[in-house]
């Protein structure tokens, strides 16, 4: 018989399915025949049963009592995993020298501390991606917070214990009370057997020599030792030492040992079970008086005030709901979930090892809290004034157990009541979470509380170090790939996400200096990392592992893809800009050696693949050969048997030939096995010799188990949202469509597995119809089917909360057809027009979201049920700019920001601006809920008032942008008028609806006269809309146009006084002046009245901000040396040499101001020629203005970074102000001419003046500075780079001086001279002692004299 088909003894077959359950039965007899023969009677001396036991037979029945004790001990366990890592090269080696594998415990990442290493702050969701990227700084030791795991009970908690045990309601006599210590015995049978364990007191305390240091461990492990095999180890057939896992096991609370205290506890909970929970109260509290130290009385007795408090919140209870008042209701909730604490907590601090218990008591200290919150809503909507109500509703049955709340304590004294219970969580879960409980649910419960604490980067390490056991677990190995507990929970995923978002609003809190965290050691945190923390990036991954795990692998290839693509690159770009350093050429040959090595190494694997290949033929050739040949001779023995057909030996000789077969396929399939194997090694050998010659150049294409879909729809939908608004306002619009296209492959299969479920339950039924009921084929009770344990691949065995629901066929049908919600729609044609192609559809999924009534028109102002920052109205916008629902105004706002940057598609352009303009008629006209768009403005949350004046603003931008754009190709044909005309009227408008808002669009920073964006958007629009005004009066003679364009110069007129800071009516000049009388320059300025010298200061100042990058034109002082600020980009462009500041424009500025004087020339001929273009090319050849011009460029200096705040387009308004001045000024006579004139000279004589260097005008308006140039010495803080390195101010106003000593680079070096110590002369040697009591003296006169005068004071 060939070897491959025998077992090791040579002749016995490999057991299979039939000997392991035989083994199973046989164990289970075994059990049940120890258990009867200990409940037997005892055999006698003459060998007859005898009911007393005799003495020489008691400790052999004790120890087997206990051996079955112990046995079940361990299957009440539960075994966690510890987790281990290798050591380093050396130690690997000494350890393969010594026939072993030396492993250390892993450090689990806790407390703050840790929150300051490379290992918490270079961690990401996806941050390996299966392969390991060490920091090059080396992590310090971790303090381990709270890993003292005690044991013994101290008198404190003994005392606190009893206390607790008062508080449920259980009097205790003072004998009882002093006679604790003698139920000290009782109590070691009802706690855990810690001699019978394999409870290792090291991993509850964290505090063994290797958790300190970590190099004690590590030499010894390095020493050579004798080959000795440990208890977690067992030796090959080859003699090597073969590391078992290293598990430990986690006893759970016992039965009583005592047969009355046992049948009194089960009475109480046969009395729960049956309903009648008060009942199995007062049994409890009996038994807890005949045994105060059990703690299973404890456990039960917060089982059954659970319970309790869970048919109250369900209206199922004795009270129901309905019957008694709501804050009586409330109070009850609250003594019960009190009451469940106490009595968890006394059975936690009884039993310290069971971390159940310890989780159990802060789940009940959780729920408390919440209660406490569900109160301040309550009371904050339902005020109670009627004082004897209150008393009523407030009395309680037994107020000596049982304090109750003030109803008139108010809300500040219950949010500290609701504190101190978050706290007492705090300390249950991190009591259970020391003892290393297996899974992940206790540590985010944990993580949890900290962020409802505010101890964020306590829970930034706890979620850290699951995440990194995370990948650790699926980092690979020898067989399949397994999911960790983690990576399949978007529960998880979504605490982090939430985690991310508030430690991103602390780091902006803290860069705006707004930040108000009292913790001293965030505060650290955020002063060292609040600039370079990535918390979007992270936050996007785990919403899309969040996704992943929700829906399943299957529905999110591409987007975790995608995903996995963009976090690899996140980490290259890291990495380069950590290193700063690229690789030279010797490093590029480097390289080129080990890849010319690795291409030799495998062609030598290819090889020996070739050579394995053909061994395996070659084997499997000789095993099908020698079946054959003996499955000839066996048709061979049965022909010649000459058997007849049907009969009994028939028969058996065909089972017996089936038999054979089936051994010959199971010798194949043992053979292919054993090559699959080896192939498994030697692709794992491969790669751990590429992961030494190639760190970098690996790539390790893990292939982990895929998730199966387990969220409902409303989950995946709920986080499909979170994920697309994360997109959005990260502009990852691929990424949004990739999540889009995820929902939809979701509800393709759901629907799916839905259909296959009810095929199956169909098939069943027929089964069941056929007479066969429910068994499968091939059934056989004495075997057990390991197969069916295993998870089906579609998942139809695994329950999801809205499987009923697909029972409707609408709900059915509407996922088949790819419907989905109108929040992603929504959001699915933003991502649509940001990647561009489809606006048609986009558009089409917008106007149907608007046109809804699906979509609120504004958000919700109970979105953010987040009580740790509860009052906090900047978290408040905060959080509902990321998480809050979808609205109309929302989803506008986030086109309104694609649409103004893409411009040019002109249909497009219209077609949104027809749906933004619909939407402000509708708030406008008081279809919505608010009554207009001034409350819309000012009254609403901030979120909605954001999004309103961005879609204001935009619309604005549309409507003159799609006028500019009508205008430009305007031509011959028909509809010319018509088009200006239009173009007047949407100008008209604009301003119209500007003039309206203009106390919410104009509102400079009065500390550093900066504007914020609605204030550089309004002067754009301004310059655009009057432009357009312009270019129609020039194309048109119609004289009901120029009426209009008219109208518009006096709104334009309105708005400019606002932006020039002259609200005030004009006062009277100091002589009236005639234009007409005007005939050369310089020309007076005594015809300006307050107006017009605001303009012309306005003007001035414009231009000078132009051209210095530290100063606001929008300043309302004329500029000085004293009002340069700080800024990032430093260019100071102005000269002082003049008899005014003089500097230069942007050349559209320049020539708008050439073709202006030409234009004047017709309006007033007898005034002089001002050959401004001469001019200002004499002005461009003087040395001051190339050398000004080269340093520009050379710094590649953008005119917009110079003019930060808008400037230049403040210039552009005023000047095409000054052009419908003048065209209004061609068409008006008398007086009125004379003002369009003057009020288009205040506009152009300073910006004459300021390009080309000459005086055209009498006015002192830029002569500020030049009557202190000799004081503050200009040139002195100018360098070479036109570049100011005088003082400045900052942002909050303190001033900033600079040094000269920074111009120069090779300072001069200042000798310090040598000078001799003086030497005393005519010293009085005096005693140390002396000159010690003189000092004493003094010092008490000194005092007492000072206390003398503050009590005389």
């Amino acid at each position: 018989m060939p070897k491959a088909i025998t077992g090791e003894n040579g002749g016995a077959p490999a057991a299979n399915t039939n000997n392991t359950a035989a083994a199973a039965r046989a164990k289970v007899f075994n059990v049940l025949h120890q258990e009867m023969a200990l409940a037997d009677y005892a055999t006698g001396k003459s060998g007859q049963k005898v009911r007393r036991v005799p003495r020489s037979q008691l400790p052999q029945r004790e120890a087997k009592r206990k051996e079955m004790r112990d046995a079940d001990m361990m299957e009440m366990a539960i075994e966690a995993d510890d987790d281990y890592e290798e050591e380093g090269d050396g130690v690997a080696a000494a350890a393969a020298a010594a026939g072993g594998v030396v492993k250390k415990k892993r450090k689990r990442l806790r407390g703050s501390k840790v929150a300051f290493d490379d290992v918490v702050l270079n961690s990401m969701p996806l941050g390996y991606n299966g392969k390991r990227r060490e920091s090059k700084k080396k992590t310090p030791e971790i303090n381990e917070e709270r890993e003292n795991g005690d044991i013994a009970v101290d008198q404190n908690e003994r005392y606190e214990m009893l206390q607790e045990v008062a508080a449920l309601g259980i009097d205790l006599d003072p004998d009882e009370v002093g006679k604790i210590d003698e139920f000290e015995e009782v109590v070691e049978e009802y706690e855990l057997d810690l001699d019978a364990t394999e409870y290792d007191e090291k991993d509850a305390s964290g505090s063994s020599e290797h958790d300190e240091s970590g190099d004690e461990e590590d030499e010894k492990g390095t020493e050579p030792k004798s080959q000795t095999v440990p208890k977690n180890e067992s030796v090959s057939e080859s003699g090597l030492v073969k590391p078992k896992k290293n598990k430990r096991t986690m006893h759970r609370l016992k039965e009583f040992t005592s047969q009355r205290l046992a049948e009194k506890h089960g009475e109480a909970i046969g009395a729960h079970i049956m309903g009648m929970s008060e009942t199995a109260v007062q049994k409890l509290r009996e038994v807890a008086k005949a045994a105060p130290g059990a703690p299973q009385v404890y456990s039960s007795l917060g089982m059954v005030f659970e319970s309790m408090l869970s048919e109250i919140e369900g209206g199922s209870g004795d009270q129901k709901a309905g019957e008694i008042s709501p804050m009586k209701l409330l109070q009850r909730r609250l003594e019960l979930a009190q009451k469940a604490y106490a009595s968890y907590h006394v059975a936690a601090l009884l039993c310290k090892r069971d971390f159940v218990l310890w989780e159990r008591s802060g789940d009940a200290s959780i729920k408390t809290a919440h209660i406490y919150s569900e109160i301040i809503e309550h009371m904050a909507n339902h005020k109670i004034t009627d004082k004897d109500v209150i008393e009523a509703a407030f009395s309680t049955e037994d107020t000596t157990t049982h304090k109750g709340f003030d109803p008139f304590a108010g809300p500040a004294k219950w949010r500290s009541d609701r504190k101190v219970w978050m706290e007492h969580a705090l300390s249950a879960y991190q009591s259970s979470d020391t003892l290393r409980p297996p899974g992940f649910d206790i540590p985010c419960k944990l993580a949890q509380v900290h962020i409802s604490l505010r101890n964020y980067i306590e829970a930034l390490s706890i979620l850290t170090d699951l995440r990194n056991k995370a990948n650790e677990k699926s980092s690979g190995g020898d067989k399949v790939i397994e999911r960790s507990e983690m990576e399949g929970s978007y529960p998880c995923w979504l605490l982090y996400a939430d985690l991310m978002m508030k430690i991103g609003y602390e780091c902006k809190q803290w860069t705006d200096g707004n930040s108000k965290h009292q913790n001293y050691m965030f505060k650290r945190w955020l002063r060292k990392n609040s600039k370079d923390f990535d918390w979007k990036e992270r936050r996007l991954q785990a919403l899309c592992l969040a996704l992943e795990a929700a829906a399943g692998s299957a529905s999110c290839i591409k987007l975790v893809k995608w995903m996995r693509e963009r976090a690899d690159a996140y980490l290259d770009k890291e990495e380069k800009e950590n290193n700063g350093i690229e690789k030279d050429a010797g490093d590029n040959a480097a390289d080129n050696d080990a890849e010319a090595g690795a291409k030799e190494n495998n062609s030598a694997n290819e090889n020996e693949a070739v050579l394995t290949k053909s061994m395996y033929e070659e084997g499997r050739e000789k095993l099908l050969n020698m079946n054959r040949v003996e499955l000839q001779k066996f048709d061979r023995m049965t022909k010649e048997m000459n058997l007849v057909a049907g009969s009994h030996g028939f028969k058996n000789r065909i089972d017996v030939r089936a038999a054979l077969i089936e051994k010959y396929r199971a010798a194949m399939k043992e053979l292919a096995m054993s090559k699959f194997v080896e192939e498994q090694q030697n692709d794992a050998t491969n790669l751990e010799a590429t992961a030494s010659e190639q760190p970098d150049l690996l790539e390790i294409d893990l292939s982990p188990k895929p998730l199966p879909l387990q969220g409902s729809c409303a989950t995946v939908y709920d986080i499909a949202v979170l994920l697309l608004r994360q997109c959005v306002q990260l502009k990852l619009f691929d990424g949004g469509l990739l999540a889009v296209q995820s929902v939809l492959d979701y509800s393709n299969k759901r629907a799916s597995r839905h259909e296959k479920k009810v095929e199956v339950q169909r098939q069943n039924e027929m089964l069941q119809n056929a007479g066969q009921g429910l068994v499968q084929t091939g059934f056989k009770y004495d075997q057990i089917n390991f197969e069916s344990d295993d998870s089906d691949e579609e998942g139809l065995g695994t329950y999801i909360s809205d499987d009923d629901d697909l029972e409707q066929p609408e709900i059915l049908q509407s996922l088949k057809s790819g419907m989905l919600p109108v929040d992603i729609r929504a959001m699915h044609a933003v991502c649509l027009l940001g990647v561009g192609g489809q606006d048609y559809v986009a558009l089409n999924y917008v106007e149907q979201g608007i046109l809804s009534d699906e979509l609120d028109l504004f958000g919700n102002d109970d979105t953010n049920g987040d009580v740790s920052n509860a009052g906090d109205r900047r978290w408040m916008s905060f959080s509902n700019y990321y998480n809050a629902p979808i609205n109309k105004s929302s989803l506008l706002s986030s086109i309104a920001d694609l649409v103004t940057e893409n411009a040019k598609d002109h249909s497009r352009s219209h077609r949104v601006l027809r749906i933004f303009r619909k939407h402000l008629s509708g708030i406008d006209s008081n279809h919505g809920r608010n009554q207009g768009l001034d409350e819309a403005l000012t009254n609403l949350k901030a979120v909605d008032r954001v999004h309103t004046l961005k879609i204001l603003l935009a619309s604005l931008k549309l409507m003159i942008g799609c006028a500019r754009m009508d205008l430009t190709v305007l031509g011959d044909g028909k509809g010319e008028d018509n088009i200006v005309e239009k173009a007047v009227t949407d100008s008209i408008y604009t301003l119209m609806m500007m003039l309206r808002f203009q106390h919410i669009l104009w509102n400079p920073r009065h500390s550093d006269w900066s504007l914020p964006e609605s204030s550089l958007d309004m002067v754009s629009i301004l310059s655009q809309a009057v432009s357009v005004l312009v270019q129609a009066a020039s194309s048109s003679e119609d004289q009901s146009l120029l009426d209009s364009i008219q109208v518009g110069s006096m709104k334009a007129r309105h708005l400019v006084s606002t932006i020039c800071h002259a609200d005030s009516a004009p006062s009277k000049p100091l002589t009236y002046s005639n234009v007409g009388t005007w005939r050369s320059f310089p020309l007076p300025a005594s015809w300006q009245n307050s107006f017009h010298e605001k303009i012309s200061l306005r003007a001035y100042n414009l231009c000078v901000a132009c051209c210095v990058s530290s100063f606001s034109g929008w300043e309302p002082s004329e500029f000085n040396l004293d009002q340069l600020r700080t800024t990032d980009v430093n260019f100071f462009g102005v000269t002082l040499e003049g008899p005014c500041v003089a500097g230069f424009l942007p050349k559209h500025v320049a020539s708008a101001v050439a073709e202006q004087w030409e234009y004047m020339q017709g309006i007033l001929p007898d005034l002089e020629v001002l050959p401004f273009r001469l001019h200002l090319d004499e002005r461009k050849k003087m040395d001051w203005y190339g050398k000004v011009m080269r340093n520009l460029e050379k710094q590649s200096i953008d005119s917009k970074k110079v003019s930060s705040y808008g400037e230049e387009d403040g210039v552009s308004a005023l000047l095409s102000f000054s052009t419908l001045c003048l065209i209004a000024a061609e068409e008006s006579e008398d007086d009125v001419k004379d003002e369009f004139v003057k009020l288009a000279m205040s506009v152009l004589l300073p910006l004459t003046q300021f390009s080309i260097d000459r005086q055209v005008w009498q006015s002192a308006i830029g002569t500020a500075v030049i009557s202190c140039r000799n004081e503050s010495k200009v040139g002195y803080y100018l360098d070479e780079n036109s570049q100011w390195l005088g003082p400045t101010k900052t942002q909050e106003g303190r001033m900033i001086y600079t040094n000269k000593t920074q111009r120069s680079s090779k300072p001069a070096k200042v000798v310090r001279p040598n000078r001799k110590r003086p030497q005393p002369t005519n010293v009085i040697p005096v005693p140390t002692s002396v000159l010690m009591e003189e000092w004493t003296t003094d010092d008490d006169i000194f005092v007492e004299g000072s206390a003398a005068s503050e009590n005389a004071q």
